[in-house]
């Protein structure tokens, strides 16, 4: 009896080590997130795009500027040379991005989670009482 006893009782005790910090955390607290704005500057460069060629025939020389586009069209003897250059541009955009941060928060009471019981004790003594009453004016 006695053997039993004790290899029971080391059988407890050894189990007892296996109880680790995150099954702590998982019996006494709950994870949760909280969802958190953070901020975004991005910046978006458009490079340049520059195209040269040339070709024959017989006319003037002019440029065209519209906007951020820029095409020179040049005559030389027989040849034209045309050029064409898009200037390069910057755009800068910002961003509103939602994070889920994920916390450890404690457990609530068993206090906290039924809190309703006294409410229910108090609503069972109320009905008891009422038919208690009912019960003595029968009889």
């Amino acid at each position: 009896m006695k053997k039993l006893i004790s290899i029971v009782c080391l059988t407890w005790l050894l189990s007892g080590c296996l109880y680790t910090k995150k099954r702590a955390i998982e019996k006494f607290c709950t994870t949760d997130s909280i969802p958190y704005s953070i901020v975004v500057h991005d910046t978006i460069v458009i490079k340049a795009i520059q195209v040269d060629t040339f070709f024959s025939a017989k006319l003037d020389s002019f440029i065209i500027i519209k906007d951020r586009l820029e095409i020179r069209y040049k005559k030389v003897g027989e040849k034209i040379f045309i050029q064409g250059e898009c200037k390069s541009d910057t755009i800068y955009k910002t961003k509103l991005v939602q994070v889920k941060i994920p916390i450890v928060k404690p457990k609530d009471k068993w206090w906290v989670e039924y809190y309703w019981l006294p409410y229910l004790i108090l609503l069972v003594l109320v009905i008891r009482y009422v038919i208690i009453k009912k019960i003595e004016k029968l009889s």
